[in-house]
């Protein structure tokens, strides 16, 4: 099973609390826990392409670059109204 559809999986359990056992909210808890690492390791790698490439920013790669800016200040924004 892909990390994606175990996630899924979970998530789908979730939906219906009814029918969720405690092993799934255990296994869900973990899933959230796995994904919150892998995104914040993912964020810093992307700040750091952007500190490191971004001096070679021009015309022909400016989009993809204001991209990555907005979804780093996307996740920040997200991450500091968390704290």
């Amino acid at each position: 099973m892909t990390q994606e559809s175990n996630a899924l999986r979970l998530a789908e359990c979730l939906d219906e609390p009814l029918y969720t056992t405690h092993k799934q909210m255990m296994e869900a808890a973990a899933e959230l826990r796995r994904l919150l690492a892998e995104n914040s390791a993912l964020l810093e790698a992307l700040k750091a392409m952007l500190t490191h490439m971004g001096m070679d920013e021009d015309t022909w790669n400016k989009p993809t670059f204001n991209q990555a800016r907005a979804a780093v200040a996307k996740a920040e924004g997200e991450n500091h109204e968390r704290s």
